[in-house]
Parts: structure tokens; sequence; C-alpha cells
């Protein structure tokens, strides 16, 4: 049932974070994580089109990653409907 999904759910969550956490520790205490950058090393031309392949992971994951069957449940007009998963689509492909 959903009831017991839901909390399997939070419960691989909670594991996921104490994972990550007690490997961030460690790291921490070896010495292992380095300051972050703020700006990309741009040093040749390989770096700058290594620039280019963040790009569609960035707008697959902040601008068209939506859950379509919500929406496809809340937008009444089909034509809106319609040519949102279409953009979508031909965005993410």
């Amino acid at each position: 049932s959903l009831r017991f999904t839901s909390a399997l759910s939070v419960a691989l969550a909670v594991v996921f974070l104490v994972i990550a956490v007690g490997i961030s520790v460690v790291k921490i205490i070896s010495g292992g994580i380095t300051m972050p950058r703020l700006f990309p090393a741009v040093t040749d031309a390989t770096s700058i089109f290594n620039l280019f392949t963040v790009v569609p992971v960035f707008v697959t994951a902040y601008i068209c990653h939506y859950n379509g069957i919500e929406n496809s449940n809340e937008v009444t007009l089909k034509f809106v409907d319609s040519n949102g998963h279409i953009l979508c689509s031909m965005i993410t492909s």
C-alpha cells in the first residue's frame, strides 16, 4: 500500500543521508576534500567543450524535469497540455 511505500522511501532517504554524511566526515578528517572553485578552470579547448557537456544536464534537471501525470491532471486545455509535452520532449531529446 501507499503507506508502506512512503515509509520505505523515507527510510531509504535516511540511509542515503547517513552514508553521505559518513563519507563526508571521513573525507574531511583525512583531508581529501579541497576548497571548491568559484569558476571553472579553462586551460584549453577541451575544457571549454567540457563546459558545454554540462548544459544539457542543467537544462533537463532544472527546466524540463516535470511530472507529466500531475500536469496532465491539472491542465484542462488539451492544446496547452499536448504542446507542453511536445516542447519538453523536443528540448530533452
